[in-house]
């Protein structure tokens, strides 16, 4: 896939931080001179509060990603109480996060 990490900018890193550990997701890297928090998962998953990076780069604000899993259902009850939305999609579910960012599940 060549996919090495995606960034999402969050309003609140606990929040959603987590959103992400009831999907799968395990952090593994904190900053101590910033809000972020890297995890890992079926990518790796970089979250950032509003920020400015690396080459003065700021995390996804509105980003459409997709995840293959064993058991979508299962993944999706695990945040069902925190999506904005769910969406039945052609293999899968669509959900919304918090943030606003959307996953496609399959």
């Amino acid at each position: 896939d060549g996919i090495f990490e995606v960034v999402l900018e969050v309003e609140s890193l606990d929040r959603a931080e987590a959103f992400y550990r009831a999907l799968g997701f395990d952090p593994y890297d904190r900053g101590s001179d910033r809000r972020r928090v890297r995890l890992d998962g079926p990518v790796e998953l970089e979250l950032w509060e509003p920020q400015r990076g690396l080459a003065d780069a700021r995390g996804g604000v509105h980003v459409d990603m997709g995840l293959l899993v064993d058991d979508p259902a299962t993944v999706v009850d695990a945040v069902a109480e925190e999506v904005r939305s769910v969406e039945e999609v052609t293999g899968g579910v669509r959900v919304q996060d918090p943030d606003g960012h959307y996953l496609t599940i399959a």
